[in-house]
């Protein structure tokens, strides 16, 4: 059309032209196809065959802009005055700005789900804590709820969230939800939630488990990610002295089937916990989740 400009001796403001074009098409492309598997069942329909010729359009045009050499233009570029009274460019470039815009509410609800997983995995474990037999809460910080989710969080709260006294075993385990000024290694370890254990008996002899919460909208493969944090977890330990870090646990979401799954590397465990907010899955988490503590506190006071 007369947006492309095919040839050589192509000026600045067209070479920026064409820039917007080749991203908007690879942007239109992408959603045209999101759109048309979100509605496989209306093939028969007028508003899916233009869906469906716009998204070979804008496939044809992307593969001829790359075989001419012309890049893709990154978000935020500013156009020339003269590419600014160009009508064509002018319509490209609202589109493709209305994608972009688009794209970041749909990175954003992502990152919302993923904020709010955790929130979940946080009262989990601490619901799991509470209702242990002899165990009493000793603190709690407040929760503030939000009256709207706030960048994905339901609530804060300062740490540690939750301090139970386990008088059986004579532990303390404080929740600590995204804590911060956390050590190189815990950094390393990349895990929003830790348990921090200290044993009354012997209060120099410390241990912090790690608790991973990655969210996929996949179903993950617990046996697999508990090999990878495992090694992980041994590498970390290798680093510093003592008994610190030994444990681990993920929390998956099981997409419909609960499953758990363990593995050992280099003195340390991690368990794997696939579970839903709901339903079957959730009372499998629930179950599995006491099984994991009242296995870790076994191997703290072994």
């Amino acid at each position: 059309g007369q947006t492309l400009h095919y040839g050589e001796g192509l000026s600045g403001g067209q070479v920026m032209e064409n820039r917007v074009l080749h991203a908007y098409v690879r942007l239109a492309d992408h959603f045209s196809r999101q759109w048309l598997l979100e509605h496989d069942g209306a093939k028969s329909t007028k508003r899916f065959g233009q869906v469906s010729s716009f998204r070979r359009l804008c496939r044809r045009l992307a593969r001829e802009l790359d075989a001419l050499g012309i890049g893709v233009a990154e978000a935020g570029i500013t156009p020339n005055y003269v590419l600014i009274q160009d009508r064509d460019y002018r319509s490209v470039k609202t589109a493709w700005d209305r994608l972009l815009k688009q794209e970041r509410a749909e990175d954003e609800l992502w990152r919302w789900q993923a904020e709010s997983w955790t929130d979940f995995c946080v009262l989990a474990i601490t619901l799991s804590l509470h209702s242990l037999e002899g165990s009493s809460l000793v603190a709690q910080s407040p929760i503030v709820w939000f009256g709207e989710a706030r960048s994905g969080r339901h609530f804060e709260q300062d740490n540690p969230l939750a301090v139970f006294h386990l008088a059986r075993e004579q532990l303390i385990v404080e929740v600590q939800s995204r804590p911060k000024g956390v050590s190189r290694q815990q950094w390393a370890a990349k895990a929003h939630v830790w348990l921090r254990i200290t044993d009354l008996e012997d209060q120099e002899s410390r241990r912090r488990i790690p608790v991973w919460t990655p969210h996929s909208f996949t179903r993950m493969n617990p046996e697999g990610e508990a090999q990878s944090a495992a090694r992980l977890l041994s590498v970390l330990r290798g680093r510093v002295s003592g008994d610190w870090m030994r444990e681990g646990l993920i929390l998956m979401q099981a997409h419909g089937s609960g499953e758990q799954a363990r593995c050992s590397e280099g003195g340390c465990s991690v368990d794997a916990i696939a579970m839903d907010p709901v339903g079957a899955p959730l009372s499998f988490g629930v179950d599995a989740l006491g099984r994991f503590v009242r296995s870790f506190l076994h191997e703290v006071k072994a």
